[in-house]
């Protein structure tokens, strides 16, 4: 249960969410919109937002691996929705599928920073490996979701691994957000 008090903090998170993906999409070619319907924007960004943070990334997911691929054939044969996509920038160490964009295979990023993951679809989302990466609105519903133990992560900068997440976290990550003052739970 929230307190009223948390209550308005998550519905002005939420306000923030909504205005902020309507001006994300609002810079692609209207021939876009059909793909992000039944998408989702989830992973670090709550956290910065509820701490009053920069957000460095806005990770929109698609509904399905169908949905994807469609999107991603469409990136690669228009041309104004092409010009969108983030330039390279020098030192980037990852395989690109476009020269001189941010295509890759995980994600297209766009100018304006929204990021689309292209890896896999919005269900990745139950196993991410941190519980306060897990909150998500969703585009159809304009619902935010956070569950009470997500809140009390991203409030108290805690890492708490999602039990269902089963692979090794990497010392990397843990250490990115160290570095930006969260703590491993003892």
């Amino acid at each position: 249960m929230f307190s009223d008090d948390e209550r308005a903090e998550i519905e002005s998170v939420k306000g923030i969410v909504q205005k902020k993906l309507r001006e994300l999409l609002s810079d692609l070619p209207a021939d876009n919109y059909p793909f992000f319907k039944e998408c989702i924007l989830t992973g670090g960004c709550f956290a910065s937002l509820f701490h009053d943070e920069e957000v460095h990334d806005w990770d929109v997911y698609l509904r399905d691996s169908v949905t994807i691929s469609r999107f991603e054939s469409f990136v690669m044969s228009d041309t104004p929705t092409l010009y969108e996509v983030a330039d390279v920038t020098s030192g980037y160490m990852t395989i690109i599928n476009v020269d001189g964009k941010l295509v890759t295979a995980n994600a297209i990023t766009f100018k304006n920073g929204l990021q689309v993951i292209i890896k896999t679809d919005k269900k990745h989302r139950e196993d991410f490996d941190f519980i306060h990466c897990m909150p998500y609105f969703d585009m159809k519903t304009q619902q935010l979701f956070i569950s009470r133990a997500q809140y009390d992560c991203i409030k108290r900068k805690q890492l708490v691994k999602n039990p269902a997440h089963q692979q090794t976290i990497s010392k990397h990550r843990i250490e990115k957000f160290i570095s930006r003052g969260w703590n491993l739970r003892a």
